[in-house]
């Protein structure tokens, strides 16, 4: 049964002004703005240069306080107990006191992993340190003062050398 015209043609025509509204005011594509490779530059030498003001210091610091933790494993090693309590409490301070501040080091994407196991590190020796305290001249507290781990290891060097390789230097940053 054929449908009669009446019905087609107004139903043609609300479809044509469907259509030629939907083509008229489409949404345009924002144009996203190109970005300023020097700026970015600038921006991302910004950034170097505040995480390496802020972790230089605590690089300082840790060339200060490696040979006082080669002291306590010295001490551990060869069973000598004197002044071992008094050096675990200051280095227990010192180390929390890095710490802190290495999470006020700003980010900086180069450099994440670096702070990442420089504070592993810390943590680790600071975490020993913590137990070793109850007890510090027990025989046991001496045996993991011998074993006390280390700062530097190669997942720290490559880290520095990413960072070193992406802008990172401690010569400008005082």
């Amino acid at each position: 049964m054929p449908r009669p015209l009446r019905f087609v043609a107004p139903l043609a025509a609300a479809l044509c002004l469907a259509l030629t509204t939907a083509c008229v005011f489409q949404a345009r594509p924002e144009a996203t703005p190109t970005p300023n490779p020097s700026a970015q530059a600038a921006a991302e030498a910004a950034r170097a240069g505040a995480y390496s003001a802020a972790i230089c210091p605590v690089f300082d610091a840790i060339v200060e306080l490696d040979p006082r933790l080669a002291a306590l494993r010295s001490a551990g090693a060869n069973r000598v107990p004197e002044g071992v309590a008094d050096e675990v409490d200051a280095l227990i301070d010192r180390l929390g006191r890095l710490l802190e501040d290495l999470e006020a080091v700003p980010d900086w994407d180069a450099g994440a992993n670096l702070r990442y196991q420089v504070e592993s590190a810390l943590h680790a020796i600071r975490a020993r340190l913590l137990l070793i305290a109850d007890d510090p001249t027990s025989n046991e507290s001496l045996d993991d003062l011998a074993a006390l781990p280390y700062i530097a290891s190669d997942a720290m060097d490559l880290a520095f050398n990413q960072a070193f390789l992406a802008g990172y230097t401690c010569e400008d940053a005082t």
